[in-house]
C-alpha cells in the first residue's frame, strides 16, 4: 500500500519523489533520523537530570547556612530591635514560620544568620517533570520495539478471525448493531458483541465492545474502530464440500467505485463486488453480487470465471458453487499490545504533577542577618530568591512579617515601660 501511494505522488512531484522517499520524508515517524533525534533528546534530558538532580536534593534538605551569602545582592530592608541578636532572631524566625517558611539558623562571628525557604521541594518537582519526559520517550521506544498493532481487522457477523502475533487469540463477532442520529446520516453509536477465544476456548463471552469501551486481556487491547457492509457467501466444491461460509467484508473499492471484498479458498482467490449504492449500477444488478474467481498466487487480471450471484441462488464458477446469502455487517477492530503502557502513565503523571507543582508553588528563599549594635540589634533582610514572577510580592510579605515582629516587640517594650512608670 505504501509503495502504491508513493507511485501516486510521482504523478504530482515527478523525479523529486525518489529523493524525498530516500530521506524518509513520507514516513517521518518511522525514519531512522527521527528515531536518532528522539534518542538525542532523551540523552540531553538525561544529562540535564544527572547534572541538576544532586544539587536539587541537597538544597531540598535545607542545609544550615554557613554565614556566607552565596547571592551577591543588596539588602532590601533594615530594621532595628532593642533585644539581643539571639532574641530578635528568634522573633523574626517565628514570624517567618507563620508566613509559611522553613527556618534554619546559625551563629557566626557575633551575628545570627537565618535561612528561610518556602516550597523547597519545587526544584525536585522540576526534576520530576523532566524525568517524566524521559520516561515517556523511553516508553515510546519500548512500545515500538516490543509491541505491535493490527489497525484494521474486519470480522463479519458470525465469523471468527485469529489475531496472530503468537497470542493464540481469536475474536468472534456474535452480532453488530448501530444506531444513528435523527436523519440517519451520522452514526450515534455502534456495538459489537464480541467473544474472545484463547487456543479455541472462550475467555470472554459476548463482551459489548464500543468505541470507548475496549476489551483488554493479557495486555492485548481490542478497540472498536469502524464498521461496514459484508457479503454473506457460501462456497462449495464439485464434491459438495463447504469451502467457505460467512461474510466477506467489503473493505475496498474497484476501479468503478464498487464496494469490493476478497477471500481465499482451496487454491482460489475470490473477489466479490457489490452494486454502487448512490446510483443505478447496470453492470451489477441490485440484490446480487458479482464474483470473480482467480487462480491463487497469480496476478488478478484475467479471472477464471466471473458470474453474478442473485440473492438466495447458487451459481457455478470455475468448478465452484457460489451462493449469495445476503448482505450482513462487519465490525472493524483495532488490536494493540504495548508492554510500555505503565511507563506511559507513569511518565505522564510525573510530567503533569511536576509541572503543576512548579507553577503552583514557586520556590522562595530569604537570607537574613541579625547582628548586634549599640541600641540592641539590627536585622538585615536580603531579597527573596526564586522565580521572577511574584518575587516582589513575596519580598513585600517577608518584610511585613519581619516588621510586624519588630513592631510588636517594641509595643511590648513600651507597654512594660509605661507599667513601670505608673508603679514608680
Amino acid at each position: 500500500a505504501y509503495v502504491a501511494w508513493v507511485e501516486e505522488q510521482r504523478l504530482v512531484l515527478g523525479p523529486a519523489v525518489t529523493l524525498l522517499d530516500s530521506l524518509s520524508l513520507f514516513a517521518v515517524y518511522t525514519a531512522w533520523w527521527f528515531r536518532l533525534l528522539l534518542c538525542t533528546l532523551a540523552l540531553c534530558c538525561g544529562v540535564y537530570l544527572a547534572s541538576r538532580l544532586e544539587p536539587r536534593v541537597r538544597r531540598a534538605r535545607l542545609a544550615a547556612p554557613d554565614g556566607r551569602d552565596p547571592v551577591a545582592i543588596l539588602a532590601v530592608a533594615r530594621l532595628a530591635s532593642h533585644h539581643s541578636p539571639e532574641v530578635a532572631a528568634s522573633r523574626v524566625a517565628d514570624a517567618l514560620r507563620s508566613a509559611g517558611y522553613t527556618i534554619r539558623t546559625t551563629e557566626t562571628m557575633g551575628a545570627v544568620h537565618i535561612r528561610a525557604e518556602r516550597n523547597r521541594f519545587q526544584r525536585l518537582a522540576s526534576a520530576a517533570a523532566h524525568l517524566g519526559f524521559v520516561v515517556l520517550l523511553a516508553a515510546a521506544a519500548i512500545g515500538r520495539l516490543t509491541g505491535w498493532q493490527e489497525p484494521a481487522i474486519a470480522v463479519a457477523e458470525g465469523a471468527t478471525v485469529e489475531i496472530g502475533h503468537g497470542t493464540g487469540l481469536a475474536v468472534r463477532n456474535d452480532g453488530f448493531t448501530n444506531t444513528r442520529y435523527p436523519g440517519g446520516a451520522v452514526p450515534k453509536d455502534y456495538l459489537t458483541e464480541l467473544t474472545l477465544l484463547k487456543d479455541g476456548r472462550p475467555v470472554r463471552e459476548r463482551f459489548q465492545l464500543r468505541v470507548n469501551s475496549p476489551l483488554a486481556y493479557n495486555r492485548v487491547r481490542i478497540h472498536q474502530a469502524f464498521f461496514g457492509q459484508a457479503a454473506g457467501l457460501r462456497v462449495t466444491d464439485a464434491d459438495g464440500r463447504t469451502l467457505l461460509t460467512g461474510g466477506i467484508p467489503l473493505l475496498s473499492r474497484d476501479s468503478e467505485n464498487r464496494p469490493a471484498g476478497h477471500a481465499s479458498v482451496d487454491g482460489y482467490d475470490l473477489e466479490v463486488l457489490a452494486p454502487r449504492a448512490d446510483e443505478s449500477d447496470r453492470a451489477v444488478p441490485p440484490g446480487s453480487v458479482r464474483v470473480r474467481v482467480y487462480r491463487a498466487g497469480t496476478e488478478r487480471r484475467v479471472p477464471l470465471a466471473e458470474v453474478d450471484a442473485p440473492l438466495g441462488r447458487s451459481v457455478a464458477a470455475a468448478g465452484l458453487d457460489v451462493r449469495f446469502e445476503g448482505p450482513i455487517q462487519y465490525s472493524g477492530l483495532h488490536v494493540t499490545k504495548n508492554p510500555a503502557v505503565g511507563f506511559v502513565w507513569g511518565g505522564a503523571i510525573l510530567t503533569l504533577v511536576g509541572t503543576l507543582y512548579v507553577f503552583a508553588r514557586p520556590y522562595r528563599a530569604a537570607r537574613l542577618v541579625v547582628h548586634q549594635v549599640e541600641s540592641g540589634s539590627e536585622i538585615t533582610l536580603r531579597a527573596i530568591i526564586g522565580r521572577p514572577m511574584g518575587r516582589e510580592r513575596a519580598t513585600a510579605r517577608a518584610v511585613v512579617a519581619v516588621r510586624t515582629a519588630v513592631t510588636s516587640e517594641r509595643a511590648a517594650n513600651q507597654s512594660g515601660h509605661d507599667v513601670m512608670a505608673r508603679k514608680g
